[in-house]
């Protein structure tokens, strides 16, 4: 992602959450959060607002819906999105790619 991004090379992505949910075995860090959120006295890591989702579940929608907006995919801009093949298939003779890596490259700067 990165290398391609910083040579300004569109990026088209999924948008459907349930294509970023794999598993990478982030809850083994789950013990070590857990124990972090109920030190009092230290800030806290999490938001209240992932109603109590460990950011490492990775199988959980709910904590990879409110994780994943910090991602860089998400964060980037010019990133493109698309629902199905179909729709990618759609989309590309309709993107305007001299746009989209002039944007680019002015993130990127």
């Amino acid at each position: 992602f990165y290398e391609f991004y910083s040579m300004n090379t569109p990026i088209f992505m999924p948008s459907h959450l349930p294509k970023y949910l794999f598993q990478q075995d982030h809850m083994d860090y789950d013990g070590r959060w857990s124990k972090r959120r109920e030190e009092t006295g230290r800030p806290q890591m999490w938001p209240d607002e992932a109603s109590g989702a460990s950011p490492f579940d990775e199988g959980s929608l709910d904590a990879v819906r409110f994780t994943v907006r910090f991602s860089d995919y998400f964060r980037f801009p010019e990133v493109q999105y698309f629902d199905s093949i179909p729709h990618l298939l759609e989309q590309l003779p309709k993107t305007d790619f001299f746009e989209v890596v002039q944007r680019m490259a002015r993130f990127n700067q």
